[in-house]
């Protein structure tokens, strides 16, 4: 077969001149395409020219070549266009090939044929990466030209070799240029992205002045890299296939710092001349105002450098470049949606802070020593109204102070379902209870109508805050004075205060504990809206861990603010997303104390997934270990409903996608309360853990998720004082192997991890997971 497509033959002169004029046409034809996947520069220009000459020479070589050779260009090309209209190309070369062996015509016909199969293969589509159809291209065409090749002459042989060889001698002049200017752009440009990346982590904790000293410094780094890469003598080889992909890729790099760069330079200095956030229990309007077009700029100059990364990372690139390159194109796709989002908060502001008409914030004071299912139990509360950015406390108190309005109101509250689950924490009767539902959007539902029952007074949004999260605000604010505690709480003693101290400060006071909770709660909230707050962006650094954690939540019932903040996280979504898998375990206190403190859990979670299918089956491996005393603390603390003392008694609730099949505690089977919830199952059982004991419960899941490649979790954390730990490994268990993982590690069969750690890493609200299957 090989010998007969490349079968010699020796053409007379005028049948040359013939096929060159007719190549000419080819020519043609080739710089009228409107090119689809054949790019071999990605540089238009370059490539129609490529293009043109690609397709005059193979038009050329036709005249050439031996009929199988055309006949087998003409046949992969046919391959390659189907099912696309592009298709009656090489079918008309199929119609010449034979009409031209049947009347005997000229060898130019060959010419013809050769032509409209490659100018098939110049509209191929874009499939693959980068390059992939060009590749196919020179590959379908390669027979036809050796064919030709052999058919020729020696002299003419030589002039080919001579005009090969100098282009060659061309193409490796142009490339060490190339090579030359990325090497002396390529370190300028990983220093400052370094300094750029370093410039915004420590942002928070710098000065605007060092801010701006350090962007300015990587704003010039990525300057010298743009100079070096746009110097008049590297312009020729941006017309090099492969050499072309490689400039491009450092060229988007500092073209994309140095936007980038300007855009933090401006929020930088912004900040330098403006005032703080919050001063004098007045948000700074104009600061907000100022933030919202430089925001908007840097979520554009994001969006537009990750569109030209994730164009150029599939390209013909060698390792290091790519992975330098794919590297860039993560950390963008990261940055550009949360900046976008960012911008949208902005573009809400001015609603949320009263600037279009006076709104109020029900602010609850949560603890999870003694757990609800949100979080913690309601300790307190505080109303604050906002009217055109000033902040203004309006009322605080006890939760219990709401119980006996509640009583009299006798609210109905929720629906037939909510009271089926739900109906067991009496919300009408016990503020306290508001957060009983693993759902803040429920949950402030709730509270909002219990608070108006109770007060008549109607709010636009509730806000949670535990012990975490107000140490994240006096991080902010500074420290507070407590008189009812008579003492000063700060960032680093506020958390355990509130958790523990409080209990054994007012052992046989609990009413003068009840006053404690409700003046650190209005103590912070005046602290931080009364006092000078530094700009935005430290702000933002100094809760988002907070947030993440779900220690701090705010909603509004305005539909289009609430639907800005769901995308930050703060608004504590809950449930099933789409067709992912989703587990999560959340508790609630049934012991009327705060033991909880000494609760630790760990959650192992063991999946198979059949992609074929969409079958899927799980284990979840619950360990419960409670380190209470049976003495030594306050009965507020391991007394109360505990039987004997140090004893904790709970509602334990495991939410899932997938449904319970079955349930063992301490290897015995046991029953369960299941319902359909949040999208999925959720199944709740009362169980006792003695003092200084372990408990371990196995839930086994069966369900079928939609069937593909891609197995996607949901772990979702209850905010806890011992934050839980989930360990996770999936596999298939037959025929697919995991091959790639966000969030887990691949290794053999499985890919696991710890998705949520305890101790020195805290739990995030929603951790989400992705594994990737191929066939084994």
């Amino acid at each position: 077969m090989a010998a007969e497509l490349i079968v010699r033959r020796e053409r007379p002169a005028p049948r040359r001149t013939i096929a060159f004029s007719t190549s000419l046409i080819a020519v043609a034809s080739a710089v009228g395409a409107a090119l689809a996947g054949c790019q071999p520069t990605g540089n238009r220009w370059a490539d129609l020219a490529w293009a043109a000459v690609f397709g005059g020479l193979v038009a050329a070589a036709g005249a050439w070549a031996s009929r199988p050779a055309r006949l087998w260009m003409a046949g992969l090309a046919a391959i390659a266009t189907f099912p696309s209209m592009w298709l009656v190309l090489p079918l008309l070369a199929f119609v010449a090939e034979v009409t031209g062996y049947r009347r005997k015509l000229p060898d130019w016909w060959g010419a013809l044929a050769a032509g409209l199969s490659v100018q098939a293969l110049l509209r191929l589509p874009a499939i693959g990466s980068f390059g992939t159809p060009t590749l196919i291209s020179v590959v379908v065409a390669v027979p036809v030209l050796v064919s030709a090749w052999r058919s020729l002459g020696r002299r003419s042989r030589r002039r080919w070799s001579v005009g090969l060889g100098i282009a060659m001698a061309i193409v490796v002049v142009v490339g060490g240029a190339a090579a030359v200017a990325a090497l002396q752009a390529a370190p300028g440009l990983r220093d400052a992205a370094q300094q750029a990346r370093q410039a915004v982590e420590s942002a928070p904790d710098d000065s605007p002045q060092v801010t701006t000293a350090k962007l300015t410094s990587a704003q010039a780094g990525f300057r010298r890299a743009s100079t070096a890469m746009n110097a008049w003598w590297v312009a020729p080889a941006r017309s090099v296939p492969i050499v072309a992909q490689h400039l491009a890729a450092i060229t988007v790099a500092t073209r994309a710092g140095e936007s980038l760069s300007d855009a933090a330079i401006e929020a930088a200095q912004r900040t330098e001349t403006s005032a703080g956030l919050v001063s004098n229990g007045r948000v700074n309007l104009k600061l907000l105002s100022d933030y919202r077009p430089v925001v908007s700029s840097a979520a554009v100059a994001l969006r537009t450098a990750q569109r030209d990364v994730d164009r150029l990372a599939e390209g013909w690139l060698v390792g290091p470049v790519r992975t330098e390159l794919q590297s860039l194109s993560d950390e963008l796709n990261e940055a550009g949606p949360a900046t976008e989002t960012a911008a949208d908060v902005l573009g809400v502001t001015d609603g949320l802070l009263g600037v279009d008409g006076v709104r109020r914030y029900l602010i609850l004071a949560t603890n999870p020593s003694e757990t609800r299912e949100l979080g913690g139990f309601v300790g307190g509360y505080v109303l604050v109204e906002a009217n055109d950015g000033k902040i203004t406390i309006v009322e605080s108190g006890k939760a219990t102070d709401l119980n006996d309005r509640l009583a009299e109101a006798a609210p109905n509250l929720g629906d037939k379902s909510f009271k089926d689950r739900y109906g067991r924490y009496r919300i009408g009767e016990f503020f306290n209870n508001s957060t009983a539902t693993p759902d803040f959007g429920l949950d402030a539902e709730i509270a909002r109508a219990a608070f108006l029952a109770a007060t008549g007074v109607d709010v636009d949004g509730v806000v949670v805050a535990d012990p975490a999260a107000v140490a994240a605000l006096l991080k902010l604010a500074g420290p507070v004075e407590v008189p009812a505690a008579g003492r000063t709480l700060d960032a680093s003693t506020v958390e355990q205060y509130l958790l523990e101290g409080q209990y054994q400060q007012f052992e046989a006071n609990n009413s003068g504990r009840s006053d404690v909770l409700v003046d650190v709660a209005r103590a912070v909230t005046e602290a931080v809206f009364e006092r000078p707050l530094p700009g935005p962006a430290k702000v933002v650094s100094a809760l988002a861990p907070a947030v993440r954690d779900g220690h701090l939540m705010v909603i509004t019932f305005n539909e289009k603010e609430r639907g800005v903040l769901k995308r930050t996280g703060i608004t504590g979504r809950f449930g099933v997303q789409g067709s992912r898998d989703f587990i999560s375990l959340r508790g609630s206190n049934s012991n009327a104390n705060k033991i909880d403190v000494f609760l630790h859990r760990e959650i192992r979670y063991e999946v198979k997934f059949d992609p074929a299918s969409g079958r899927t089956s799980g284990t979840a491996t619950v360990t419960l270990r409670n380190d209470a005393p049976t003495s030594g603390r306050p009965p507020t603390v391991i007394g109360g409903d505990s039987d004997p003392p140090g004893s904790n008694e709970m509602i334990l609730a495991m939410h899932s996608r997938l449904g319970l099949v079955q349930l063992l505690l301490d290897g015995e089977q046991v029953g369960v309360e299941t319902q359909r919830e949040f999208g999925g199952y959720s199944s709740r059982i009362t169980l006792v853990i003695p003092p200084g004991g372990t408990r371990t419960l196995v839930y086994r899941f069966l369900g079928r998720l939609p069937a593909g490649l891609t197995y996607g979790l949901d772990v979702s954390s209850q905010p806890m004082v011992n934050a839980d730990r989930y360990d996770v490994a999936v596999t298939d268990g037959a025929e697919w192997l995991p091959v790639e993982s966000v969030g887990l590690k691949v290794q053999g069969t499985s890919a696991t991890g710890t998705v949520n750690a305890s101790g020195t890493v805290k739990s995030q609200w929603r951790a989400p997971v992705s594994v990737l299957f191929d066939r084994r």
